[in-house]
C-alpha cells in the first residue's frame, strides 16, 4: 500500500483488485480427482495511478477537475480485457450451507510465490440469481497496514 497525492487521484479513473494470483475449489471425495490445476479466464485492468507523479498539480477549479476525470475514463477504455491463467487451490475442508461458509486453504505457496503485499480474499455468491462479492477480507503479507485502515470494516 502507497499514499495517493490528490494530483494522482484526480487523474485516476478506477482501481482494481490488481491480478488475480488464484482460485478456490472444495475438495473431492473418495478417488475422484479434477481433471487440471488451472483455468482460462479474462481480467481488465485499470490504469496504474502511480504512473501518474506524486506531484501531478490538484485541479484548480470543477471543470478542469471533469476535464482530468473525462481523460482519465478515456484512457481506461483502451485497456482491453486480457486472458489469464489462474491455478486452483483446492480446500482441505468445505462448508457450503444457507447462508453460512466456512473453508480451509493452505495458501503459503502462493503468498512465498508473490511475495510481500496485500492480498484480497473475495467470496462470491448469488443472491437472487446475480453474482455479487458476498464477502472480502485483506490479508497484509509483509507489508504494513496504513494508519487508515481498520480490520472491523
Amino acid at each position: 500500500p502507497h499514499t495517493l497525492t490528490r494530483g494522482q487521484v484526480s487523474r485516476t479513473y478506477c482501481y482494481d483488485l490488481g491480478l488475480q494470483i488464484a482460485a478456490l475449489r472444495p475438495p473431492l471425495g473418495g478417488n475422484s480427482y479434477y481433471p487440471t490445476d488451472t483455468f482460462t479466464t479474462t481480467q481488465q485492468f485499470c490504469p496504474d495511478p502511480y504512473a501518474v507523479p506524486a506531484d501531478a498539480a490538484v485541479p484548480r477549479s470543477p471543470e478542469e477537475s471533469t476535464r482530468l476525470w473525462q481523460a482519465a475514463y478515456d484512457a481506461s477504455q483502451r485497456f482491453q480485457e486480457q486472458p489469464i491463467t489462474v491455478p486452483w487451490i483446492t480446500a482441505s475442508e468445505w462448508t457450503a450451507r444457507g447462508d453460512a461458509f466456512a473453508a480451509s486453504v493452505r495458501i503459503s505457496d502462493v503468498l512465498a510465490w508473490f511475495g510481500g503485499g496485500v492480498y484480497s480474499l473475495i467470496v462470491w455468491g448469488s443472491i437472487d440469481g446475480e453474482r455479487v462479492v458476498i464477502s472480502q477480507y485483506s490479508i497484509f503479507h509483509g507489508v504494513v497496514p496504513p494508519d487508515t485502515y481498520s480490520s472491523d470494516r
